[in-house]
Formats: C-alpha cells, structure tokens, sequence
C-alpha cells in the first residue's frame, strides 16, 4: 500500500504516504515522528547562543511556549 500508519506520541494513529524511496528492495518507513509544537524550542534558541535562564524567562513571560 501507499499509505502507512504510525503512532505518534502526541497526535495518536497517523496515517500518511508512504516515502516512494525503496533501498536494498526494502521501502522506507517512517523513523522519526513529526516534531510537536515547541518540541524543539529550547534546543534551537541554545544554539542561537541564549543560556537556560534567558529561555526560563522567555517560557514564564508566555514568549515561548
């Protein structure tokens, strides 16, 4: 089928289009879910430089969420 099916963390039962890539005969299925929202704010904006005390102030005043 075209069409697989995975249980996301957040989101429950997803059902999706299956990658058209084949390796090794094998089709690629899905290893990673979609991000959530705000999964990866922390991780990105500590990149950019901010310490965990700038992002704790950003999380209190509802910047981040």
């Amino acid at each position: 089928g075209s069409i697989i099916e995975y249980d996301h963390p957040v989101g429950g039962r997803v059902r999706q289009p299956r990658p058209a890539a084949i390796f090794d005969g094998e089709p690629s299925g899905v290893r990673l879910h979609a991000p959530g929202k705000g999964e990866h704010t922390d991780e990105v904006f500590s990149t950019l430089g901010h310490s965990a005390e700038t992002l704790a102030e950003l999380h209190k005043a509802g910047v981040l969420g």
